[in-house]
């Protein structure tokens, strides 16, 4: 698996579905959560995208990466 777009910021499980194909559904962050005990959150233990690019240009940088695999 490649990820391509920007570091997700780490938010645990609030995560909204994103439909990418007819037949993928993929779970991203949507929220920040803060612990109850302590009132911290776990920002920035997010995913780091194996190809960094803007959001807006991932889906084409992903294209041109598997045109050239």
């Amino acid at each position: 698996m490649r990820i391509f777009g920007e570091p997700t910021p780490g938010a645990a499980d609030h995560v909204g579905p994103i439909r990418v194909t007819p037949t993928v559904v993929v779970l991203m962050p949507e929220a920040t959560p803060a612990d109850a005990v302590s009132g911290g959150n776990w920002k920035g233990i997010g995913v780091t995208p194996d190809q960094a690019c803007l959001e807006d240009d991932a889906e084409s940088a992903a294209r041109v990466w598997l045109d050239g695999s």
